[in-house]
């Protein structure tokens, strides 16, 4: 194991450079329950609980469902519920169709410029597209960029065309826009199951997105309550739904970039989650006397401000690649499938090249030399599903590194 040292080291260096050199991020998307309409809470109590969930949660971007389409509900969503950073500042909204209830993005004006806004339209209520790139720099000209789809999909069974539709729509510009490739969706899709058009749209057999909670198949039912987003409270909350915690309605889905983190945006592992939800509760409120994820204030609060969980996940945006082991003008290694599932091919362009799979925290995975084969399958039966790095050792130059994810 000594002689494949360097491997574990160049990992460590590679992850400890690109932290030394990134700004750690967190994105919630949260359906607000028909923020800014008094008949569903006075504002002020409402208020109340969303400033305890937002001070806890601390998010630097934050994306919204049905919020009022109207300036004094975005202003006073700010100044209200958003003190807890005075650099949170709002972006644009689109209403083609005249909805009652808007989509809306805050993002945090000292990490983040606004780069544009546009809409997908035709649907039940516009998708909204947002455009923000990463500072210090003043310019989106030479920085990482981010784009935010976020969508409030039909609800109710009976409408899974429409939401198939709204995927399918996201879907098509996303390809007729190839040059995007750190780009998320944050919405309350109301899917009832994986198994519905929209999901296969979004996620089945395409390479999209990748759902970071990690559970490509199911999530109805009793063991999938840690994922359920709706509804917090058992009994009738405002103009919301109840029945207790018992559907997976709100997701943050993320591209195959920021899963790899090759374009200067890196989903951080095990991040992304409903907030506040006590992982056992089904069909009844979740526990504030037992749950440990969050205090019992904000627990209340998430109760009662919306008949949705918010969700969140954290990123490292900036310069991922700054290392010492940066690549080499010609890699000498390609990946012919990413993301892998039980093996990794791999194309080496030279004969005998060391090269090692390592975990994010430097563990070895596996290691071995090609001798003379110039084309390798590295079997990954054993190696859970997640994010790693292939590693190959360059006599004539620096290591090479790339980043693919086990599914």
């Amino acid at each position: 194991m000594k002689k494949f040292a360097w491997l574990v080291l160049a990992a460590y260096c590679y992850t400890s450079a690109s932290a030394q050199t990134t700004d750690t991020i967190r994105v919630m998307h949260y359906n607000l329950l028909q923020y800014g309409y008094a008949n569903c809470m006075p504002l002020q109590t409402k208020n109340g609980y969303l400033a305890d969930i937002f001070e806890n949660a601390r998010p630097d971007i934050l994306t919204i469902n049905e919020i009022s389409p109207n300036t004094a509900a975005i202003n006073g969503l700010r100044s209200d519920c958003l003190a807890y950073n005075p650099a949170m500042t709002s972006a644009p909204f689109a209403n083609s169709t005249g909805s009652s209830i808007v989509n809306m993005l805050f993002y945090n004006q000292d990490v983040f410029g606004f780069a544009g806004h546009s809409a997908i339209t035709g649907n039940v209520r516009d998708i909204d597209i947002y455009h923000l790139y990463h500072k210090p720099s003043s310019s989106p000209a030479d920085t990482t960029h981010l784009w935010f789809f976020v969508a409030h999909f039909k609800s109710s069974t009976g409408y899974e065309y429409d939401r198939s539709q709204a995927a399918n729509d996201i879907t098509t510009w996303l390809s007729d826009h190839p040059d995007v490739k750190n780009y998320m969706l944050c919405g309350d899709l109301n899917l009832y199951g994986s198994s519905e058009p929209a999901w296969q749209n979004l996620i089945g057999g395409s390479t999209w997105f990748f759902d970071p909670v990690g559970s490509p198949s199911g999530w109805v039912g009793s063991s999938y309550a840690g994922i359920h987003t709706q509804s917090p409270s058992a009994g009738a909350n405002a103009c919301g739904s109840e029945g207790g915690m018992d559907n997976r309605f709100d997701f943050t889905l993320v591209s195959p970039g920021i899963m790899l983190g090759n374009r200067g945006v890196l989903y951080l592992p095990n991040t992304c989650h409903a907030f506040g939800n006590d992982g056992v509760s089904y069909n009844q409120a979740i526990n504030c006397n037992a749950t440990t994820s969050v205090p019992a204030n904000v627990c209340t609060a998430l109760r009662n401000a919306s008949d949705h969980l918010p969700v969140v996940l954290d990123l490292a945006v900036g310069n991922l690649a700054s290392s010492s082991t940066s690549e080499p003008a010609t890699p000498p290694a390609k990946i012919f499938n990413n993301p892998a599932t039980d093996e990794l091919r791999v194309a080496l362009n030279e004969p005998g090249l060391n090269w090692a799979i390592v975990g994010l925290q430097g563990q070895t995975m596996a290691y071995g030399n090609n001798h003379e084969n110039t084309l390798i399958a590295i079997p990954l039966t054993d190696v859970e599903p997640g994010r790693y790095f292939l590693l190959v050792q360059n006599p004539k130059g620096p290591t090479f590194i790339a980043a693919f994810v086990k599914i």
